[in-house]
Parts: C-alpha cells; sequence; structure tokens
C-alpha cells in the first residue's frame, strides 16, 4: 500500500475503493461510500491465522525453483473473484467482487474460455475502473497474480484498440501499462500476469484505470513471499485458475510477459511417512459401496495445512487404525456400561471447545508466562507466534492450540489470557512437533499428558463430513492412579471398578451399518465412522460421561449447525453409544 494511504483499524480483508486516484486518505470511497466488504474467506473462515483474510491453505498455484517438490514458499493472502459471486474452483475458495454488494459494474459471457479449464472464474469480469486494498500479515514482499480475459466479442466486431487499460500494484509504475487484450491475446482467452511488490504497511493497494474503454478484470490472488529458504507443504486444492497448454502469443507492447495460467489439478500433499493406499493395515474397514469412511483406512495423507491433513506421524496412536478382530479389555462391557448409560454423549463445540489458530512465518511473537509451577513451561522458553485474533474458549478450561506451520509445532494452552499487546499468560501449556507421537517433551495440557491438538475434531473435518483419526474424548470415569499410552499421566479421580483409564481406545462395533441407521445427521455419521475405523482416546477428565473434543469456530463459519449440531453439548443421540468397546491396553 502506498505510504499516503493509511489502513483503517478494523478494515474488512478485502475493499473496493474509489479508483480515481491512488488515495490520500486512510480509505478509497467508491461512489462516495465506504466498503467495508466481504472477506475473502467466504463460508470457509479463518481458524487461527491471526490476520484478517488470510484463506484455509497454504499454497500457492505454481512449484517453486527454491523449493522441493511438494513444497512452496508462497503463502496465499487472497483470492477473489471479480465481477462475480463466491466460487470453488480446483478445491480452492474465491471470494465474491466487494463492488457487487454496491451495484459495480460486470461484465460476464456465457461461452467457453480458451486456455484454461477454470472457465468460470473467467466467465465474468469487473468492468470499469477500480481500486482495491487487500489486507495483508505483515510487512513484506507479496506476489499478485491479476486474472484477464477479454469477453466482449460484440458479436464478433470488437477490434483491436478499443479497450486498452493499465493496472498498478502499491503505486510506483504501472505493472501492467497499457494492456489491450482483444490486440494480443484475442476474446475469451485467460491471461495471467504476475507482480512483486515490497508492502510496508497492512494494506496491499491494486488499482486500474482504463485510456481507452474501461478496464476488464477477472479475478486477483495475493501471495505472500516467504523469506528465501523457508518452505511450506502444500495443500489439496493448490493449483490457481487452470489452463490448458496453449501456444505462445506475445504480449502488449511494454507490459509485463503474460505467463500461462496453471493447470487446475491439485498439487499432491506432502505425505507424512504414510502406509502406501495397497497396503491397507488389516484392521481398516472396508467402505460399504457409496458410503465414505475415513481416508485414514490405510491411505497416504497430506501433513497438517490449515484446512488439510492431520497432525502427528502416521504410525502414532491417533493416526493408526484400530486392527482387525482386536482384543479387548476384560473389563470392557463395564466400562462401556458406565461412560454409556443413556446411550447418549456430549459434544464440545463452543465453551470446552478447542479453539485451534493457525501461525505462519509473518505471524506476530509473543511472551507467554505460565503461572503454574509444574516444571519446565514450554511456551516460556522463547516468544512464540500467537495469531493476533487468538483467544481461549470462554469456558473455565480456556482452551486455546496454536498450530505454527513455520516451527512444525502445536502449542496447547490451559486457562489461556491475553495480557495485552505480545503478552499472554496461562496457567499451564505444552509443545509438541507436528510429525510427532502427539506429546511434546513435557507431554500436554491435558489431563492424561498428550497435546490438546490430538484427536480434536477439525472444522474443515465437519465441512469435510470425513475424520481421518482417533477422537479425543474425556469421562467423569476417569481412572485414578493408572494410564496407558499414548497418555503420559492421569488427573483421573475414579477408583471403581469399571473405571476407564486414560489412554484407552475405545471403538464402536465395526459390524453396525451406520448408513442404516434411522434419523443419524452428517455429523453423527462422520463421528461414528471414525470410531469404527480409528477409535476414540480418553484423554481427561470431564463433566459428562462422555465428552467428544470438538474444534471450537472462533474468528471463522460455524459449520455445526450446517451438519445437524445445533447447539453446544449436543448429545449425539442416534450414535449407538452402548456399542462401544475398549481395547485391551
Amino acid at each position: 500500500m502506498p505510504r499516503h494511504a493509511r489502513p483503517r483499524s478494523g478494515a474488512h480483508p478485502v475493499r473496493a475503493a474509489r479508483p480515481a486516484r491512488p488515495a490520500r486518505r486512510s480509505a478509497f470511497w467508491w461512489s462516495g461510500l465506504l466498503l467495508g466488504l466481504a472477506a475473502v474467506v467466504a463460508g470457509l473462515g479463518v481458524p487461527g491465522l491471526g490476520v484478517p483474510g488470510l484463506i484455509t491453505d497454504l499454497e500457492t498455484a505454481r512449484a517453486s525453483s527454491s523449493c522441493p517438490q511438494g513444497t512452496t514458499d508462497r503463502v496465499p493472502v487472497a483470492r477473489v473473484n471479480l465481477g462475480g459471486a463466491a466460487v470453488t474452483v480446483a478445491g480452492q475458495t474465491w471470494s465474491a467482487d466487494p463492488y457487487l454488494s454496491s451495484g459495480g459494474a460486470a461484465a460476464a459471457t456465457g461461452g467457453d474460455i480458451a486456455g484454461t479449464e477454470a472457465d468460470e472464474l473467467y466467465r465474468t469480469a469487473h468492468e470499469g475502473d477500480f481500486a482495491y486494498e487487500v489486507a495483508v500479515p505483515a510487512r513484506g514482499r507479496y506476489v499478485t497474480r491479476l486474472h484477464f480475459a477479454e469477453l466482449a466479442d460484440g458479436g464478433g466486431s470488437w477490434r483491436e484498440g478499443r479497450r486498452v487499460f493499465s493496472v498498478n500494484v502499491e503505486g510506483g509504475r504501472p505493472e501492467v501499462r497499457d494492456l489491450d487484450l482483444a490486440a494480443s491475446h484475442g476474446v475469451r482467452r485467460a491471461v495471467v500476469i504476475d507482480s512483486a511488490n515490497q508492502v510496508r504497511d497492512g494494506e496491499l493497494t491494486i488499482v486500474g484505470r482504463g485510456s481507452v474503454g474501461r478496464p476488464v478484470i477477472s479475478a486477483v490472488e495475493v501471495f505472500q513471499q516467504l523469506s528465501r529458504g523457508t518452505c511450506r507443504p502444500v495443500s489439496p486444492g493448490a493449483a490457481a485458475a487452470g489452463v490448458a497448454p496453449a501456444a505462445p502469443v506475445a504480449p502488449a507492447p511494454s507490459a509485463p510477459a503474460p505467463q500461462q495460467a496453471p493447470s487446475s489439478a491439485p498439487t499432491p500433499p506432502v505425505p507424512s511417512s504414510p502406509v502406501p493406499a495397497d497396503q491397507a493395515p488389516s484392521g481398516a474397514v472396508p467402505a460399504k459401496p457409496g458410503s465414505s469412511l475415513p481416508a485414514a483406512a490405510g491411505a497416504a495423507m497430506g501433513m497438517l495445512t490449515v484446512d488439510a491433513g492431520r497432525p502427528f506421524a502416521a504410525a502414532s496412536a491417533w493416526n493408526t487404525p484400530v486392527a482387525a478382530n482386536p482384543v479387548l479389555d476384560p473389563r470392557s462391557a463395564a466400562m462401556v456400561r458406565s461412560v454409556a448409560p443413556a446411550d447418549r454423549a456430549t459434544a464440545n463445540l463452543y465453551a470446552y471447545g478447542d479453539p485451534v489458530f493457525t501461525a505462519v512465518a509473518g505471524t506476530p511473537t509473543a511472551a507467554v508466562d505460565c503461572t503454574e509451577n509444574w516444571g519446565t513451561c514450554d511456551l516460556e522458553k522463547a516468544p512464540i507466534r500467537i495469531p493476533a485474533d487468538a483467544q481461549p474458549t470462554s469456558g473455565s478450561d480456556g482452551r486455546m492450540i496454536v498450530v505454527d506451520l513455520a516451527a512444525g509445532t502445536s502449542c496447547d494452552f490451559w486457562q489461556a489470557r491475553k495480557a495485552g499487546t505480545g503478552r499472554w499468560t496461562t496457567s499451564w501449556g505444552t509443545c509438541a512437533p507436528l510429525t510427532g507421537n502427539g506429546a511434546g517433551p513435557q507431554g500436554g495440557a491435558t489431563g492424561g499428558g498428550v497435546n490438546a491438538l490430538a484427536g480434536v475434531i477439525r472444522t474443515f473435518e465437519m465441512r469435510n463430513l470425513t475424520i481421518p483419526h482417533a477422537l479425543s474424548i474425556a469421562t467423569n470415569n476417569s481412572c485414578a492412579g493408572q494410564f496407558r499410552s499414548p497418555a503420559t499421566k492421569t488427573d483421573g479421580s475414579s477408583t471403581r471398578s469399571d473405571c476407564v483409564p486414560e489412554g484407552a481406545r475405545l471403538q464402536l462395533d465395526p459390524s453396525i451399518d451406520v448408513d442404516a441407521i434411522p434419523g443419524i445427521t452428517p455429523a453423527e455419521k462422520a463421528v461414528a465412522r471414525a470410531l469404527q475405523v480409528y477409535g476414540a482416546i480418553n484423554r481427561d477428565n470431564c463433566g459428562s460421561n462422555i465428552c467428544v473434543a470438538f474444534e471450537a469456530p472462533i474468528g471463522e463459519a460455524d459449520p455445526y449447525p450446517a451438519v445437524g449440531l445445533d447447539r453446544d453439548y449436543h448429545t449425539m443421540p442416534n450414535i449407538p453409544w452402548t456399542r462401544l468397546r475398549v481395547i485391551a491396553g
């Protein structure tokens, strides 16, 4: 953003702005109205990225020559479908054009777009002078990717020279000068141009002006360029608006050389020491025709990103399916009766959920003070990255999890409190490597000493209705003085003979056809299938017979009502909890 255009407090991630001149005030205006407009992550939310508008996958639209295959040094910040509504293309979510909410001009066509497989993205465009401001996470270098297609063919009469325009990113000389799409590329053909710029404040500004006719632009992407040598996993849906190979066309004079738009096929995720898909463990529950069991029934899973993958090693207890015909605990029936007396459980969605916030290389750091004297607190060793919008849950646990993709760690907080800018306090907290077994050197900030991220049902898993790991549960009948791996300790207080050790794995009878259960909701079905394939691991004490850990959707769209979880502590009554069994440990 030019230095004379100051960021506006509380501004939305992408907003339309008055295009007449570079701004001399804190925000652009258009038609005399301040447009605080649509979030880039519409419909997905931003779980924990800490910066308004960061979308939910860490990926770029093309490979980086400085990073190994399957990784990238660019982090997407925004994707906007200019002139159109929110759309998903090749697994990517593009937000709606902010101008549309105030009657901004749009061009559209129903015809095919040459040179791309992502026709839907190029069939609409913003037509006319424009200015957009995109919130960015930090000072640094950013790559702006501009998508164009000339849509107006005038019934065959559209000629060269009828539309000529320039686009400027972050002030200075125009990155796109005197572009005549019809002359240089023809009509209805996808064109992509990149611009690299330094941003010195919180917003990147994109301005387009016509010298002949009105500018037209189909979409825009903004990527944060990471420092040299810093690479991140590419998640599913990594490709940007894709195009098929096409013959090169000479660019317009003085315009940057347009690059061929990349393929729309998602870039494969980086596997985390997976079991080969054709060598599924014998315990994997076969999928019924037409059903969709969790992917982890022996299949390769990608490393954790913002909205895909799973944490911890593929061979960890959390990611290993239950074996076929497992040996049951001798007290299995009694333990199940103790925790499922009324065939009910509790879904901890909000007050006692587990909010997950994601940090990346540019996320600001904060100092953390641990107030309990329980030994070495990982969070006090050095300032850690904590997104600015991170906040704990409202319940007495004050739970919060920060997944640092740059450091490759999951840091969990128990009774977290923000103490001011750059400072937090917490009763206790630990950090665990994302490639480890689900616990750090100091265990985890849960009763069973496992990292709080382990086994949590993520919001993106509920949107996809696939849970590829063991669930994390707690009970009011956790044993005192005994625990099993993967637990490293216990806070249980029950001395009953039917108590359930922390670390114990419970499995739903895999012979049950969950699709045939009358009235079962989509969420219940996804939970039940995960319970059949992976089971659930008792990690803590709670105030109910069975408490199931879900990600609290703080700072993002709430996925739960749409899948049948319409309230906190939902009992998920259509899951046959009495058909659980406890695996011998």
